[in-house]
């Protein structure tokens, strides 16, 4: 420590006491210490320090004088973690300058193991005894530091404080009863350390000091202020107070009509009021108080006055900043950066802080925001830290580290304050796009109707800028009429016969719908609680005392049910059943992965095919070509009608391997071992004791697009998910253009079924099969009039050489088939003019005979 920032520690760190010696080694020398003082040097930063060779124990010592109260402080480290062959004991008072002998009050650092801590001994005729101890293990790292305060009081007692910074905020206090009450004639203070060889120059003390506290005679008072808020002020007192008296309401009184609601004891020289009503920003304000009393028992007898003024950030709660617009999927760029963004807006009269404020997508979070302001009618551009500079030229620009990428289908993004409260929040999709030619890219989504937020896609519109978007700036459509819909329930859907979700029109006001007291069922059921749907801000969660019955039809009477906008309707009445299970093909396999990259997990998506909300509960899966056992797969949500949901082992790392998905669909369950060539996957629900097999796919690896050099990370998806599982024409490989996978969302290889008068008919005449993503495949729609059909499907070329089979097995009525460009050998078609010949042949004897003509064009 240098001088002269050792002077200044000196000046602003009040000992609080009359010193017999302190002693911080700047003099550069040791004359007033005795012992083994030639073991030990004053280093260059002013610290006493070993310095040895060899192994061995040195010990120095000065003496002090002993009285009924005496308060000790030393600073140690040790650039090592402590043991048994190398630890130090501090001697605090003994009656000789022996450190094996004498009796004495001492600590000692350094055991075996990890769990070092200080000790705090008193030895009396060679018996030694434990008074007090520290923290477990808070010593047991390298370095091992602190700086150590004890105090001896007039009844016997000691109080210790520490702080493992080595500094003086003391982190750990304890009141310590003596009854050995030992005192010397003569008293010594020492430094005892005892190591090896490699730890002979690793000790190091400085500001030891050995003191008589001083009488204190003096009443406290208010030494200075801190705000922490609009109706939260910190005072600071002079001395430590006594805590009863320190957070007596009747004690203060404040001008101005501020009413004190409470008082916590923040340490003991703090106190945190907190205000029923909030200053004014630079008002000044008077705080009158008195009967208060110090810890030595002085009391304010007269009232004192402390003069302040009102000084404070805000910081932002619900609704006082707004997202107003962001930008999902920048690519291809029109007009504006090819990266997202999060445009907020400060709607109020009042500068917030941003500190502390994060982005999330609902499963991921950013990095908090620090040291800026939003002002009244300000835009900010939040965007990726690296993408700021690009975003600069268009106003105010923050960038965040680790701000979530956003989903292009469907994804949220919740703004939070420092205290993790939400501040606006809002789960969008795709379709809120008001263009359709406009949300494959490179237009943001604005906020229209700003005073309308809770209609959620009615208030939204796709940016009618012509270069995509307008951040730090108001919106290209912008109208602050108010929302006068009265709010609805749109479903009810029972999670299970214990929990109830219901939906509504528009965001709910929470407070309102929280109340237990406006809602009664019929039958009788009472409920316990009522949550946030943490997923869809559209929706709350019913927990009941009672258990809903299995073929029972409710009617659910809400009393009142209010949006964020304040408008109402009363008495809604809705019916509703609990969740019915899953019947054969209502639940079908749709992608899967079974063959991860090294480091990935497996997962297995499937789709609801059915127009019903389907129970999760005792759904199973196997997988026969390994084990027959059944595996129980994750129940925690249900199953909405014409979605996905993906089960894995660690949804962390599908997420993380698969970026182009759907964080809310993918849920954590234990699944069967797949195997990385084929596997036998059943899906089953237990009903009446025996498995009902719902679905099952026999995959193999060879379904891959055969133009996949290396099959690990990439997923089998089906081509519509409404298809058979069960044949190989209806799976494929997914694209590369997600990465080959898109866990929760709609198949990247996805054809709709196609409905024509015609039996048989081509998605394209084109096929382009170098693996683009355009037209890779040519693909046929079925619409037959009968099950049962053969279809014998070959591709000629104009000169009627047979170059390839496409298909040669039983078809459905309506069905799709696809194929690859490949010839019999595996080899990619040549540009130019094909014949498509396709044989439909009967059981009973019909046979149907169709030609199209195709063509193969690699051109862009």
């Amino acid at each position: 420590m240098s001088v002269n920032l050792r002077i200044l520690i000196f000046f602003i760190i009040p000992f609080g006491a009359n010193a017999q010696w302190i002693d911080d080694f700047s003099s550069g020398n040791l004359t007033s210490w005795q012992g083994d003082t030639s073991s030990f040097i004053v280093n260059v930063n002013n610290q006493l320090q070993l310095n040895e060779l060899e192994m061995g124990e040195k010990f120095i010592y000065r003496e002090t004088k002993e009285n009924s109260q005496t308060e000790w402080g030393i600073y140690w480290e040790m650039k090592f973690a402590p043991s048994q062959t190398n630890r130090l004991k501090i001697f605090l008072s003994m009656d000789k300058p022996d450190p094996n002998t004498s009796d004495a009050y001492y600590l000692e650092i350094g055991e075996n193991g990890s769990n070092d801590n200080w000790k705090f001994y008193f030895r009396e005729n060679g018996n030694i005894s434990l008074l007090a101890q520290g923290e477990s293990g808070k010593l047991s790292a390298d370095p091992s530091r602190a700086y150590l305060n004890a105090k001896r009081n007039n009844d016997s007692s000691w109080t210790i404080k520490v702080d493992y910074n080595g500094k003086r905020n003391y982190t750990e206090v304890l009141q310590v009863r003596d009854s050995s009450n030992l005192s010397f004639s003569k008293s010594y203070f020492g430094i005892y350390c005892i190591y090896t060889s490699t730890r002979a120059d690793k000790f190091y003390f400085d500001d030891v000091q050995v003191s008589e506290p001083k009488v204190d005679k003096e009443s406290p008072f208010i030494l200075s202020h801190k705000f922490i808020g609009s109706n939260k002020v910190i005072f600071r007192w002079n001395e430590n107070i006594d805590s009863i008296s320190g957070k007596e309401i009747s004690n203060y009184s404040f001008n101005s009509n501020i009413m004190i609601q409470d008082i916590k004891i923040e340490s003991e020289t703090e106190i945190l009021i907190k205000t029923n009503n909030t200053f004014v920003q630079d008002q000044e304000y008077s705080l009158s108080y008195e009967r208060i009393f110090d810890t030595s028992g002085n009391g304010i007898l007269q009232k004192k006055e402390y003069l302040f003024k009102a000084e404070y950030e805000l910081y932002p709660k619900l609704n006082d900043l707004m997202i107003t617009e962001f930008m999902a999927d920048p690519q291809p760029a029109i007009g504006l950066p090819e990266a997202e963004f999060i445009e907020i807006y400060n709607p109020t009269l009042q500068t917030y802080s941003l500190n502390g404020v994060k982005i999330s997508d609902g499963s991921t979070i950013s990095t908090s925001i620090s040291n800026k302001f939003i002002g009244s009618k300000e835009y900010i551009i939040l965007c990726n830290i690296k993408d700021t500079a690009v975003f600069k030229n268009f106003g105010t620009c923050i960038g965040v580290p680790s701000l979530p990428s956003l989903n292009n289908d469907e994804d949220q993004i919740i703004l939070y304050n420092k205290d993790s409260e939400v501040i606006d929040q809002l789960s969008y999709k795709i379709n809120w796009h008001t263009i359709e030619s406009k949300s494959e890219g490179g237009y943001s989504l604005e906020l229209v109707y700003p005073n309308q937020k809770c209609k959620g896609k009615e208030a939204w519109m796709t940016c009618s800028n012509e270069i995509g978007g307008t951040p730090g700036e108001i919106n290209s459509e912008w109208s602050l009429d108010f929302d006068i819909v009265n709010p609805e329930v749109s479903f009810i859907n029972p999670l299970s016969e214990w929990e109830i979700s219901i939906e509504f029109n528009e965001i709910p006001d929470f407070t309102e719908m929280q109340k237990t007291s406006n809602y009664t069922i019929d039958p009788i059921r009472t409920i316990a609680s009522i949550d946030k749907d943490p997923i869809n801000n559209n929706r709350i969660i019913i927990l009941l005392n009672d258990p809903l019955l299995k073929e029972v039809e409710y009617s659910l009477l809400i009393n009142t049910i209010a949006d964020c906008s304040g408008n109402k309707t009363f008495n809604h009445i809705k019916k509703f059943e609990i969740l019915k299970d899953p019947d054969v093909g209502e639940i079908l396999f749709n992608e899967i992965l079974f063959n991860p990259k090294t480091g990935g997990v497996d997962y297995i998506e499937f789709y609801n095919n059915s127009l019903k909300e389907i129970n999760l509960t005792s759904l199973y899966l196997n997988n026969l070509s390994i084990d027959a056992r059944w595996v129980k797969l994750n129940e925690e949500t249900s199953f909405h009608k014409e979605s996905y949901l993906v089960f894995s082992p660690d949804p962390s790392i599908t997420k993380r391997d698969f970026p182009v998905h759907d964080s809310s669909k993918i849920l954590r369950s234990i699944l069967p071992s797949l195997d990385d060539t084929e596997g036998k996957i059943r899906l089953a629900v237990l009903r009446n004791g025996k498995f009902i097999i719902l679905d099952s796919v026999y995959y193999l690896n060879d379904w891959h697009n055969p133009l996949i050099r290396d099959e690990s990370g990439v997923a089998l998806e089906k081509i519509n998910p409404s298809l058979s599982s069960n044949s190989s024409k209806h799976w494929t490989s997914a694209s590369s253009t997600v990465q080959y996978g898109s866990p929760g969302l709609k198949n990247s290889q996805n054809i709709q079924l196609k409905k024509s008068e015609d039996p048989i008919s081509l998605e394209s005449l084109t096929i382009s099969p170098n693996q683009d993503g355009d037209k890779d495949y040519l693909v046929l729609h079925l619409n037959l009039d009968r099950e049962g059909y053969k279809a014998k499907i070959s591709v000629y070329d104009l000169s009627g050489n047979d170059l390839a089979v496409v298909n040669q097995t039983i078809v459905g009525p309506q069905d799709i088939l696809r194929w690859d460009g490949t010839d019999h050998d595996g080899v990619i078609f040549v540009p130019g003019n094909y014949i498509l010949l396709i044989e439909l042949i009967h059981p009973e004897g019909q046979t149907q005979i169709y030609k199209k003509r195709f063509v193969v064009d690699y051109k862009q």
